[in-house]
């Protein structure tokens, strides 16, 4: 599944798909972005770029020698100049049989471990700007819900001046409900500090060191529909630490492979001719040369890269079981986040919304206290507030799910 279409489901899933201005950010235009100017992806090309170099410089063998040898001259008698000298012009070159493929398979080995490490870094980034973009939209909703609180607590406060100037309220109440207007006004600018610093880090995470946006468009109200544990499961294997651990183990086999070749005893031959100065003849001259030892000089080498081997087998069994259990504790909290979220808005909400209208008006007729009235709407504001963070955090499980399991949940059905 490619990043493309990953983030285009995180997308839909937000109802975030849409055309917008160059004002207005949506989460598919963040996490490409990201993809292409992020600092720390602009890393990996290099390291890709180098793995490449390699496996091109695996296949090039030994260089043949090429060898110039003076006998018998400068020396005392007859050999005392140059004209008894034998000259030998040879070149010599080591059979190398399968060990240049042994070396260019473990180094397409080693380029698979930085692929998929690539890969995993690039599906952190998706994420990392997935959760920054998420709490952008969170402090942005929740400024909304403030900004209609604080227009509530002047109508509030309106309406207990009109009962005080005519003398049905102390003016007591009057002062208490511009204080509560004055706290929200307060909280609308706190939240307004958090924004920018939230759109920064978002900008930072694109690879952007300003913000050129000036809204992020979503609504943390799109869930979707629960997934089963037994499918995302099954996804474990699509994990990119899993793939990083799997072209490691792949990598120490190719390694074993590669000592043991190494280890095997390499003909080397020359060819060449001959030049005999005192009788200007010329004659051709070969020559093998076999090292002694073989394996057994090698022996704890292989050993070493046969553990190797089993080390990574055994690492990556161990990962799998942890990711299968933290797979299972986020599909929980997820579930959980998905039942509250149902209840607050079925259940909870609806009640308090009608608790307040029938507050408002029992406080109108002289039935109610103002700190009745006050209790009921800090408990809705509660709820709302408390709406809000668990459908974020709903997203931020939804998010950390596709970074463990590598795919989409859109294409899976409950």
């Amino acid at each position: 599944m490619s990043f493309r279409i990953r983030t285009f489901s995180l997308a839909i899933g937000l109802g975030l798909v849409g055309t917008v201005s160059a004002e207005v950010l949506t989460l598919q235009s963040a996490v490409e972005q990201s993809l292409a100017q992020h600092p720390r992806l602009a890393v990996e090309q290099f390291r890709s770029a180098a793995a490449q170099a390699n496996v091109r410089h695996s296949s090039v063998g030994t260089k043949p020698e090429l060898n110039l040898t003076v006998e018998d001259a400068l020396g005392s008698g007859i050999y005392s100049s140059a004209d008894s000298a034998q000259t030998t012009l040879s070149i010599a070159w080591v059979l190398e049989g399968g060990l240049l493929e042994t070396r260019e398979s473990t180094a397409l080995s080693e380029q698979a471990v930085i692929s998929s490490e690539i890969k995993a870094k690039r599906l952190d980034v998706a994420a990392e700007t997935a959760a920054r973009f998420m709490q952008a939209l969170l402090l942005q909703q929740r400024s909304e819900l403030v900004t209609a609180m604080v227009k509530q607590s002047g109508q509030t406060l309106d309406q207990i001046q009109r009962r005080v100037n005519i003398g049905q309220a102390a003016n007591v109440d009057a002062l208490r409900a511009k204080a509560q207007l004055a706290e929200a006004r307060l909280l609308q600018d706190d939240i307004e500090h958090e924004i920018r610093v939230a759109y920064r880090e978002l900008a930072t995470t694109m690879g952007d060191p300003e913000t050129g946006f000036q809204r992020v468009s979503g609504n943390l109200s799109q869930l979707g529909k629960p997934v089963k544990f037994e499918q995302l499961a099954q996804s474990v294997d699509s994990n990119p630490g899993l793939a990083i651990l799997n072209n490691r183990k792949r990598l120490a086999e190719s390694r074993l492979a590669l000592t043991k070749a190494e280890a095997r005893s390499r003909w080397k031959f020359s060819t060449g001719v001959r030049h005999y100065a005192l009788e200007d003849d010329v004659a051709m001259v070969a020559g093998v040369t076999l090292p002694l030892g073989g394996e057994r000089r090698n022996r704890n080498a292989i050993e070493s890269a046969a553990l190797q081997v089993q080390a990574s087998a055994a690492e990556t069994e161990a990962q799998r079981l942890e990711l299968t259990t933290q797979l299972y504790k986020l599909h929980e909290q997820w579930l959980h986040a998905l039942h509250v979220n149902e209840s607050l808005q079925t259940d909870i909400l609806p009640l308090l919304r009608q608790s307040l209208r029938e507050t408002q008006r029992a406080y109108q007729r002289g039935q109610a206290t103002y700190q009745m009235l006050n209790d009921v709407q800090s408990e809705l504001l509660s709820a709302e507030g408390r709406l809000l963070d668990i459908q974020h955090r709903a997203h931020l499980n939804r998010i950390e799910i596709e970074r463990l399991t590598g795919a989409p949940l859109n294409g899976l059905t409950p």
